[in-house]
């Protein structure tokens, strides 16, 4: 029987790697570095994502419309996304959401 080979910490991150790189391909999206989105950022997407509207992420996190705002702005922004829908669709891709 043959041996299974051992994966030190650089092949599994290599794997991790080419995953996200054949990820993007599959969807004719370049692989990108995106600078990290900030908490804030990471949560209204999070929510969107699970349809929440902006009156109702402002109504659950308690913050003002402007914040919101300016949180879906930075994360299109960093995402290098058109619209909402993509910056959500982008970050779940990438696993950040």
């Amino acid at each position: 029987m043959p041996e299974t080979p051992v994966m030190n910490e650089d092949d599994r991150e290599k794997g991790a790697r080419n995953a996200r790189e054949e990820n993007c391909e599959a969807i004719d999206m370049p692989a990108m570095i995106v600078p990290p989105l900030s908490p804030l950022e990471l949560r209204c997407l999070g929510l969107a994502a699970y349809g929440r509207t902006i009156d109702d992420i402002i109504l659950e996190t308690d913050l003002p419309c402007q914040r919101v705002r300016d949180a879906f702005a930075g994360a299109m922004r960093k995402l290098q996304a058109a619209n909402l829908a993509e910056a959500i669709f982008r970050a779940a891709r990438m696993r950040l959401i």
